[in-house]
């Protein structure tokens, strides 16, 4: 599709050395650009699940069943109990 964008000058002489070192079309290099960078953006932030996490409990009783931990009023709630 075609379309118009206002891209820097100095970005713009970038891609252009790039395209012509490939010997490629200045939107095919806009093109793969975009794409990496869409790319990066839509992975996840964090590459770990919650579930994996394992917390230090002071004492040698540990968590009391039932109380989920990832819950601020469920904690507090527990502590209330204390």
């Amino acid at each position: 599709m075609r379309t118009t964008v206002n891209i820097d000058d100095d970005l713009l002489a970038k891609i252009k050395v790039i395209a012509a070192t490939k010997h490629a079309a200045l939107g095919d290099i806009v093109d793969d650009a975009l794409r990496e960078y869409l790319a990066e953006r839509a992975k996840p932030v964090a590459d770990f699940s919650w579930a994996d996490v394992a917390i230090e409990v002071p004492g040698d009783q540990g968590m009391r069943p039932g109380i989920n931990w990832r819950s601020n009023s469920a904690m507090l709630d527990a502590m209330e109990d204390l």
